[in-house]
């Protein structure tokens, strides 16, 4: 699961020729709940039969989802610091 996070990272930086501190901030909060995927699927399979224990696992993974869309669309939205983004990719990329 994390090496599908990293391909998603990859994919989104690949089009990047700089940054800037949006971009940067949205990595590291996208790095902070990459961290704690490990420590959510830990509790989640521990106290299995907890509903709190697995809904933290699956809230983990919908917050990663949704902040890998936002900084694909501000990616998008600002190609002044973006390379040459190919139209089929402005779409696809995010569910990639």
């Amino acid at each position: 699961m994390l090496a599908a996070f990293w391909v998603v990272h990859h994919r989104h930086f690949y089009y990047l020729n700089s940054v800037d501190t949006p971009v940067l901030w949205l990595n590291i909060i996208i790095l902070i709940f990459v961290v704690l995927v490990p420590f959510t699927t830990n509790v989640s399979g521990d106290y299995s039969n907890v509903q709190i224990a697995v809904i933290l696992f699956h809230l983990n993974l919908l917050i990663l989802g949704l902040l890998f869309f936002v900084q694909w669309q501000y990616i998008v939205r600002h190609p002044s610091f973006a390379g040459t983004i190919p139209k089929e990719h402005t779409h696809k990329q995010v569910v990639a």
